[in-house]
């Protein structure tokens, strides 16, 4: 389709401020306030994630980038990740109330990142692997019940404790996620057992 000029009206529900965002689209389904925000936040989500401006914006923005902040930014990396989803010529700026909301309700606050695309691309990138604990590992242990300062001690075995079952299943590794509370025994290299509560894990930096 040809270039068309789009304009919505973005309300902040927690101060008196609205934003005017402006653009030309080349996609159908940007003619709509709901379609236009889906494809703005493909191509955000994609800079976030692909680009070192755009990390630093997600980063700066206390990973709560919204319209505001897509104010303050003319980066050229993001103009050219709009234009490949059909946004161009992208403006948006912050003035005082007014009663032209459009019925989708994209208010002021929402947090312009997809977060199912996000997902994908951390998997894609490994970045949103689970760490897992292994039998042979050095944890920060805590004694009596996780109440005294913690002590570096060696994983020598690991079992793994349904709900309500008394006996557990011995294993070699498992997730740190499910390290947690009372579903896992460990016993350590210096004579003591443990529940998953009373272990930390250490971030090699």
């Amino acid at each position: 389709m040809e270039p068309t000029k789009v304009q919505y009206v973005v309300r902040n529900t927690e101060e008196s401020t609205i934003a005017i965002v402006e653009a030309r689209v080349t996609a159908e389904v940007a003619l709509t306030m709901y379609g236009f925000c889906t494809i703005l936040k493909t191509a955000l989500t994609n800079w976030f994630h692909t680009t070192s401006e755009g990390k630093a914006a997600w980063e700066a923005s206390s990973q709560r980038f919204n319209v505001g902040d897509l104010s303050e930014v003319t980066s050229v990396s993001l103009m050219n990740e709009l234009e490949r989803v059909g946004i161009t010529n992208l403006s948006s700026k912050v003035i005082l109330p007014t009663d032209n909301y459009h019925p989708y309700g994209w208010t002021f606050c929402e947090v312009l990142r997809d977060e199912e695309l996000a997902q994908i691309l951390r998997e894609q990138s490994g970045e949103n692997q689970d760490p897992i604990l292994s039998v042979g590992d050095t944890v920060m242990w805590r004694g009596a019940w996780g109440a005294e300062p913690p002590f570096n001690a060696k994983v020598m075995s690991i079992e793994k404790v349904g709900l309500g079952v008394k006996n557990g299943v011995e294993v070699e590794s498992i997730p740190w996620s499910q390290v947690k509370g009372r579903n896992i025994v460990v016993t350590l290299d210096n004579q003591h057992w443990a529940y998953g509560s009373q272990l930390e894990r250490i971030i090699h930096e």
